[in-house]
């Protein structure tokens, strides 16, 4: 573990940026395990700030997969890591990815079909 945030061993932080914006209700996790979100797909970066601040609050229920029988990102990974399935509550994030053998291309987050939905209506070319 490095400076008790990432532990290399098994890929995984105390409080991952993902689950905070699961739990906010801003996407799903997609087959390939990245938050997708229905404006953006994949296409945009998180940060997650913790506070002690007396905010409102609100219960999001936790979005389920909108991904349907779509494999883009299983079909165009170079690596082969993305196994195709389905996520939910009960699904361990090993048997959606090899996070062990992802190279790290992106490839999944630049095709995945609701990421270029965004960059179509965006004017953007990857």
């Amino acid at each position: 573990m490095t400076n008790g945030l990432y532990d290399e061993a098994t890929k995984t932080t105390p409080l991952p940026h993902k689950a905070i914006a699961l739990l906010s209700g801003l996407g799903w996790i997609g087959k390939d395990n990245l938050l997708v979100t229905e404006e953006y797909g994949s296409a945009f970066c998180m940060c997650t700030v913790l506070t002690n601040a007396q905010l409102p609050t609100e219960n999001k229920p936790i979005l389920t997969s909108s991904c349907g029988e779509c494999t883009v990102c299983k079909d165009i990974c170079p690596a082969g890591v993305i196994h195709g399935c389905t996520w939910n509550r009960n699904v361990h994030r090993d048997l959606i990815l090899d996070v062990y053998n992802c190279i790290g291309c992106l490839k999944c987050l630049a095709n995945c079909t609701w990421t270029q939905k965004y960059m179509k209506n965006n004017s953007y070319k990857l």
